[in-house]
């Protein structure tokens, strides 16, 4: 009874959510940033995006909700989408686009996981023309002209953790300026204004690690007020997100062991994960003493060699401090958040919501499992940070067989609450 009573609320919660996005409309994009007006704003474009910024403004037609146009009489039917479901990683996103997309108003014949807006523009995501393209494929087209209230999606979920490594469409530039910078540094005729640069001693041998490349570069990219919401508001106006969040802890595990480099450096263990912890945790810590936290958050490699030479980045400690991006995303688009939670009663909210039933039975079972995710971080992880953090001695691999793991339920949660993943104050927020 508890699966299905929670079901009912989810049905509520995703039947407002589209309505929400059918019928609320921003007004315009002008003026919603005090830091950048929309003509300061182009400018920005204009110089990291230009394929961007000559298609804007987009003359949207009034005859769809999704955004769609077309340049003139001439000229085929264009669209981009209407909604993202931006992110948290690993916090469901897949799961709620397939659920998502079995309604018959939001189409589903385009890639919509492509990673557009946070790719570098020379990676196989392509530039502005190839991501137009993926929202304008014949299927595509035919489904929003035959239903022109049709919502089209981008479920590219790292897009609301717009930090440095995940918004290379806007810092690019960064990384060429530095790479010149640093070539020139260790090159034949290194400039006379940095003397260091004589240095022909490797970095780890305490060579000189081309400091004042990271300056170069800085004035090369996009201003740090300048993000992915940003640029993405100032193409679709009245863009909607959808943003699913999973407590911290737990989302920070599953990363741990997704992605294979973690275990393979620190040790495939509860006590590999410890160390990997202690370690980022640490890089951290030193980073915003000397830096800040939104400065680390937002552009952590990019303070400075110290930064750079951390594993990876601190990129998954990061992408789990939610606070630091969610204001931005709330300032800009339109912003729906749902918190995600684990519970073996609460599986499976939406399906019901979504997908039309064959009959009125209730889903077999509330709890889903996925074969390849390890148990459950452990309690322990619940401690503060010690001072210091070594590296283990090896990185040993343990075995160990793989669990089933939950899948969670999405309660609906309001942006503006304490983010404090309570489980008790998550349920009284239903």
């Amino acid at each position: 009874m508890e699966c299905i009573r929670l079901a009912v609320i989810g049905a509520a919660a995703v039947a407002a959510f589209l309505l929400y996005l059918l019928l609320a409309r921003s007004p315009t994009g002008e003026g919603l940033f005090h830091a950048h007006p929309y003509s300061a704003r182009l400018a920005i474009i204009q110089r990291m995006s230009p394929e961007v910024h000559d298609a804007l403004p987009l003359q949207l037609s009034s005859d769809f909700a999704s955004p769609c146009w077309r340049r003139n009489a001439s000229t085929g039917l264009q669209c981009l989408p209407a909604f993202f479901l931006a992110g948290a990683m690993q916090s469901g996103v897949p799961d709620l686009w397939q659920r998502l997309h079995q309604h018959e108003l939001v189409p589903a014949h385009h890639n919509a996981m492509s990673y557009w807006w946070t790719s570098h523009p020379r990676s196989s995501a392509g530039d502005f023309a190839a991501y137009v393209r993926r929202f304008s494929n014949k299927a595509t087209l035919r489904a929003v002209e035959a239903r022109p209230e049709s919502l089209l999606g981008d479920a590219s979920s790292a897009t609301f953790t717009f930090m440095f490594a995940e918004s290379l469409r806007l810092h690019y530039r960064y990384l060429d300026a530095f790479d010149r910078c640093y070539l020139r540094c260790k090159g034949r005729h290194p400039p006379k204004s940095v003397p260091a640069c004589k240095s022909r001693l490797k970095v780890s041998q305490g060579g000189y690690r081309g400091d004042h490349c990271y300056n170069v570069a800085e004035r090369a990219t996009a201003p740090p007020d300048f993000n992915i919401p940003s640029l993405a508001v100032t193409v679709l106006p009245d863009l909607k997100v959808v943003v699913l969040l999973r407590e911290p802890a737990e989302r920070l595990w599953i990363a741990f062991w997704k992605y294979r480099q973690f275990p393979d450096r620190y040790g495939s263990s509860a006590t590999g994960f410890g160390y990997y912890f202690g370690n980022q945790s640490a890089a951290w810590h030193d980073c915003t003493r000397d830096f800040g936290t939104q400065a680390c958050a937002l552009r952590f490699e990019g303070n400075g060699p110290d930064q750079a030479g951390v594993f990876y980045h601190c990129d998954q400690l990061i992408k789990g401090m939610y606070s630091e991006f969610l204001g931005e995303w709330q300032v800009r688009p339109a912003l729906t958040v749902m918190a995600r939670f684990c519970s073996r009663e609460t599986a499976g909210v939406l399906w019901q919501a979504i997908h039309r039933p064959t009959s009125a039975d209730p889903p077999s079972t509330c709890h889903p499992t996925h074969p390849r995710t390890p148990t459950r971080f452990p309690d322990t992880f619940r401690v503060p940070r010690q001072a210091s953090a070594p590296m283990p001695p090896t990185a040993t691999t343990v075995p160990g067989g793989p669990l089933a793991r939950i899948t969670c339920s999405y309660l609906p949660f309001t942006a503006r609450a304490r983010l404090g993943f309570d489980r008790a104050a998550a349920h009284s927020a239903e």
